[in-house]
């Protein structure tokens, strides 16, 4: 699927949404009678088809369309709005009947409800069971599945004349009990959220939950991921490397019981504790953080709507390549790099490349590939100049004609954050003073103006910055001074 620029006309863009195979049984859509009975709208499909998926904007001029539409009249600019008009409400209607003929559960939901509205009660209430049964069989229930449930048995007692069966209080109890779960696993879920949001980018006066209440209301619902979101609340309160594990032994012991979107939340949130006690200095979490990613490309969580988030895929070549699993690295590059946003994919195969030459100490190559390519991506970008910045001080070490190009580079480094517009306040200094001590360092390094004494306040100096990108990889830098001290 190609990238439309945003600018072009809306059915330039909802046609090429569209994949070729969909693109194609639009065409067969657009000739059914049933579908369409607009012939105009056949040929104006017939004209643009082979512009599929790109609709260069001269191709889609609303004149241009015109006059192959109606070699011998005026341009009508109202009249060819109005069939562009149509074409985009056909593509939606296409869309909407896919959305059905895929999903035969919300076909049967709806196919009910045309049932009871023409009184066919016993027909209505054979398909609803049929399709509670199935939804009850479900070992792992998606949320949406209990406001289904809730709503479905809601319809068996509304029903008219229903509501005097002896039956009736059955559906109405389990209408309640469905509802109570989807309302409280949307809840809890909400609520961790939220707690996890304050702590990390606090957002005005923080919110205010009857957690007492919630717990109340949930305490008889027998929904596995609900213990889990406890736990959750109470280690983003305090976070601990005890507290870690316990909560991934739980969510791995009940993974099988626990809804996609469960399993997708749960897992980034393992994820992102791992990093935060990485950052604290654990870095025996490094080998697990790397088996969680693994474990959520396995079970297809990390790809959500067919695109890999930019800081995930990074995460990943960053952490595999850190553990010399150069292999895995390469493997998933290939496989997933497609994943990125289209604007990025190329970006990111560069940047893990020349992180995989950074990590099998090829600086020279590292650097080459760094320098000569022009990110275009704001994310990349940023990583790129980080890596770079990286690879001169591993290559000063050893070759001092690098110092030069170092200290240039971190100066134009300086200048690009001080123009970014997208950095905030905060992330800005983090950038900043990566650039100054990894910069200090390397002067002292070349000249071999250093102590026992400097180091020391030198690390001190670093550890009392609230923002600072790359602190742990600078402390270890000092930290290989600080070992080659004579003691």
């Amino acid at each position: 699927m190609k990238t439309i620029n945003p600018y072009t006309s809306k059915m330039a863009r909802m046609l090429a949404i569209l994949t070729p195979e969909e693109f194609k049984s639009l065409g067969l859509w657009l000739q059914s009678p049933w579908a369409n009975t607009n012939k105009k709208l056949v040929s104006l499909y017939n004209i643009v088809q082979k512009y599929h998926p790109d609709f260069p904007a001269k191709a889609m001029d609303k004149a241009q369309l015109f006059k192959k539409l109606y070699p011998t009249k005026a341009f009508d600019d109202k009249w060819m709005r109005n069939l562009m008009a149509a074409m985009c409400k056909q593509v939606e209607q296409f869309l909407v009947h896919q959305r059905l003929e895929s999903d035969d559960s919300l076909s049967a939901q709806l196919l009910a409800k045309e049932y009871l509205k023409r009184h066919e009660g016993e027909w209505h209430e054979k398909l609803v069971n049929e399709i509670i049964n199935n939804l009850e069989a479900k070992k792992a229930k998606e949320t949406e599945d209990f406001l289904v449930l809730g709503q479905l048995y809601g319809e068996l007692y509304e029903r008219p004349k229903y509501t005097q069966n002896k039956s009736s209080q059955a559906a109405l109890l389990a209408a309640n009990r469905y509802l109570d779960c989807f309302y409280g696993l949307h809840k809890w879920r909400c609520i961790t959220e939220l707690n996890e949001r304050q702590l990390i980018l606090p957002e005005g006066t923080p919110p205010t939950w009857d957690i007492p209440q919630l717990e109340h209301l949930t305490q008889h619902l027998d929904i596995p991921a609900l213990e889990i979101y406890k736990e959750r609340l109470g280690l983003t309160r305090s976070l601990s490397m005890e507290g870690y594990l316990h909560l991934k032994a739980e969510v791995f012991s009940k993974f099988e019981y626990l809804s996609v979107k469960d399993k997708r939340i749960l897992l980034f949130y393992l994820i992102n504790t791992a990093i935060q006690l990485w950052i604290k200095g654990n870095v025996q979490i490094m080998g697990e953080l790397l088996e969680l990613y693994k474990t959520g490309l396995k079970e297809g969580l990390l790809v959500n709507f067919d695109r890999l988030s930019e800081t995930t895929y990074s995460n990943i070549v960053t952490i595999g390549n850190s553990l010399q699993q150069f292999v895995f690295v390469s493997d998933f590059v290939n496989k997933y790099a497609g994943k990125l946003a289209p604007e990025m994919r190329e970006d990111g195969k560069i940047w893990a490349a020349a992180n995989t030459l950074f990590k099998q100490h090829d600086f020279e190559k590292s650097i080459t590939l760094l320098s000569t390519h022009g990110f275009t991506s704001h994310l990349f970008s940023l990583h790129g100049k980080s890596l770079l910045l990286q690879a001169y001080f591993e290559a000063c070490k050893n070759d001092d004609s690098y110092f030069m190009f170092m200290l240039d580079f971190g100066e134009a480094f300086r200048k690009y954050i001080h123009r970014d517009p997208l950095l905030s306040g905060g992330r800005e200094a983090a950038y900043l003073n990566y650039i100054k001590y990894t910069t200090i360092l390397l002067k002292n390094l070349v000249e071999k103006k250093w102590n026992g004494k400097w180091v020391e306040a030198f690390e001190k100096q670093i550890n009392q910055e609230e923002f600072m990108q790359g602190k742990q990889w600078v402390l270890e830098k000092l930290g290989e001074i600080k070992d080659g001290l004579p003691s």
